[in-house]
């Protein structure tokens, strides 16, 4: 058990170490904060098409767009995170869907200082995920936007709006 939790531990801080090179390479080499945001999304959503292709071939396609987000809320956060999402709710308009996530890995080494100072700077640090969400479920034949909002960090939301083309 303890090799497991070392093991666990290894993975989280190079991935937290190669996320944090990753946005830091892309913001200084970018022209501005737009194209940097983009180019870190592009990444994410390659990275989540990749992971699709390879865990989802086993899995039969999705018919109900409810469907393919419980499973991106419950398996594929497990695969990237151990563990479920904490919080799924649907707005009232049909096809947009809010993820809460009370402890996101990626942003529990940032401040709990609720500057926006803070908050600019820890929002950097999401559009790589969102990218990945937006590459998953493109994978699964499910556009969508998707769009994240840090409350108080490491608490964070993603807010997934299905396109129109997906609903029946």
């Amino acid at each position: 058990m303890a090799r497991h939790i070392h093991e666990r531990f290894v993975k989280s801080s190079c991935m937290d170490y190669i996320l944090i090179e990753m946005v830091s390479l892309v913001t200084d080499t970018s022209a501005n904060d737009e194209v940097a945001f983009h180019k870190l999304e592009q990444i994410g959503f390659r990275v989540g098409q990749k992971l699709c292709e390879r865990y989802t071939s086993e899995t039969p396609r999705f018919q109900k767009e409810l469907d393919v987000v419980r499973y991106l809320c419950k398996d594929i956060w497990n695969l990237l995170f151990n563990r479920r999402i904490n919080h799924l709710r649907s707005i009232k308009k049909k096809g947009v869907y809010v993820l809460q996530d009370n402890e996101f890995e990626w942003l529990r080494h940032v401040s709990s200082d609720s500057t926006e100072n803070t908050r600019i700077l820890a929002e950097k640090y999401l559009y790589f995920p969102c990218g990945i969400i937006k590459g998953i479920m493109d994978g699964l034949n499910f556009k969508c936007y998707v769009s994240a909002e840090i409350l108080t960090p490491p608490t964070c939301t993603f807010t997934l709006k299905l396109a129109s083309t997906n609903l029946e």
